[in-house]
């Protein structure tokens, strides 16, 4: 068992960079360990990964470091092993200008990290400010035995930041070799809203082997619409639609079996 002081050698990672993305995966967002024993408690299937985050201070909020640390022990206790078996586990760090500081209090129980790039400015000086940013935190995170996200916004005017292909391209560049397309703002609204199907598709001919999720308010009628218009992700993300009243109430079981029952019917060949 490792426990949340210890560093877990890189061999026993739940999930490595696949070569090539044999099957869909999925993500749901959970904000503490009271949601994340709601979860254990439904005895439904957990999906492929758990990330954690605070809904309520935006797209990426951190949530406090106490919850970071109550959920690696949590994670050490062998009663919960049944819950994780299979389950990696994925934070939010906040915004490229917090995500260093709250580096300092992470854990080494979360297999992945990212943080949201609202901010750095647009052209080539933002660009060089995400790829400074993303080098400094995979810095820190290897130590940890943890992967950064590169994390881009369907949105990107209006968080002041560069647009999805060029953070993609960044990304590649710099070895980042896992991308989220999310939103910033959270107005009811989806990625699908802002980003057109044909760059998604020009995405993912960019990255034919590599892993990218799709995530930002998308709704459980989303899943085949993406399906079938050829937009294959690595992995579906959501938030609200497993919370009872929106993604900054609680999460809620019976909503996340319904997601699971569609996501698993779906066929992705």
């Amino acid at each position: 068992m490792i426990n949340a002081t210890e560093k877990r050698p890189q061999n026993e990672r739940m999930m490595s960079v696949p070569q090539t993305v044999s099957k869909q995966e999925l993500l749901i967002s959970l904000r503490d360990l009271s949601e994340l024993e709601t979860l254990k408690g439904a005895r439904i299937k957990t999906p492929t990964y758990i990330d954690f985050k605070e809904p309520n201070l935006g797209s990426l909020g951190a949530t406090k470091p106490e919850i970071w640390h109550q959920v690696a022990r949590w994670r050490d206790s062998p009663a919960n092993a049944e819950c994780l078996s299979g389950v990696s586990l994925s934070v939010a760090l906040g915004s490229f200008s917090t995500a260093l500081s709250n580096i300092d209090s992470l854990p080494d129980c979360f297999d992945f990290a990212k943080f949201g790039p609202e901010g750095v400015g647009g052209g080539v000086q933002g660009i060089r400010r995400l790829a400074e940013a993303w080098d400094a935190c995979r810095a820190i995170l290897i130590e940890r035995s943890t992967d950064l996200v590169a994390v881009a916004y369907a949105d990107h005017q209006k968080a002041a930041c560069p647009p999805v292909r060029q953070v993609v391209e960044a990304a590649i560049r710099s070895g980042v070799e896992r991308v989220l397309i999310d939103t910033f703002t959270k107005c009811g609204r989806t990625c699908l809203d802002f980003i057109s199907l044909e760059e998604l598709r020009l995405i993912q001919d960019d990255l034919p082997n590599g892993w990218w999720a799709l995530a930002g308010g998308l709704k459980v009628s989303d899943i085949e619409y993406i399906r079938t218009e050829g937009i294959h992700p690595s992995c579906l993300a959501f938030r609200g639609a497993v919370c009872s009243r929106g993604r900054t109430s609680s999460f809620d079981a019976l909503r996340y079996g319904d997601l699971l029952s569609v996501f698993s019917r779906t066929s992705w060949t």
